[in-house]
């Protein structure tokens, strides 16, 4: 079996569980996911520009920004859409 298809095994085993449920849990792990993107914020806008020639004016609007604020949105919402 692959990388790729272990963890997807593994992602399978787990939502089976009944675990991602409990919105507590999603919320969660949508902060978890949002402390990550900034984290790793800086090592994102230089992979961006690296492989594809973006500048980091344009990589945080079009792929960072937008991702923190759909999670923004989800946080928002995730109780009232449970």
């Amino acid at each position: 079996m692959s990388t790729i298809e272990s963890i997807v095994a593994l992602q399978r085993s787990f939502f089976e569980t009944g675990a991602t449920i409990d919105i507590d849990f999603r919320v969660e792990a949508l902060v978890r996911l949002r402390r990550a993107v900034r984290r790793a914020e800086p090592r994102i806008l230089e992979a961006l520009e690296r492989d594809l020639g973006k500048s980091s004016q344009e990589s945080y609007m079009c792929e960072i920004g937008l991702t923190l604020a759909e999670l923004r949105h989800q946080l928002a919402h995730v109780r009232s859409w449970a």
